[in-house]
Formats: C-alpha cells, structure tokens, sequence
C-alpha cells in the first residue's frame, strides 16, 4: 500500500562527470568538466538528458528560463 506523503519539493541537483570526447549538449563548447543534472522529488530521482558545461546552458535547453519577450 503506498504511503501518503506531503514532502512535494523538487530540488535540482548535478553531477561531475569527465568530458571524454563529450561536448556540451547546448552550446557545443569541449571544458574540462561536464554536469550531468537531476531532479530529486522525494526519494525519486529524474535524470536529465545531456551534458552541460553550466546551469545557464542547462536552463537554455530544456526550457527552464522565461521566455524573453520583444
């Protein structure tokens, strides 16, 4: 029987990962380091997909950030 909880926070988080021939998903640019990032809603854990050299790419490419408007 599943368990009701109340603890509905999402936080976002990242991991380091070794470039290995990898460039960023978004920009295209080869750093030193790649984050690979992942949302925790409780206990569940939701990878995202790709690689990025940092969070302004990551919130570029899956849409995080407002639209800007003209």
């Amino acid at each position: 029987m599943p368990l009701d909880r109340d603890d509905h926070i999402i936080v976002l988080c990242k991991e380091v990962i070794e470039p290995m021939g990898i460039k960023c998903s978004e920009c295209e640019c080869a750093p030193s380091e790649l984050y690979v990032f992942y949302t925790m809603r409780g206990s569940r854990r939701r990878t995202h997909n790709g690689a990025f050299c940092s969070k302004k790419c990551h919130d570029i490419f899956h849409g995080l950030k407002p639209r800007k408007t003209a």
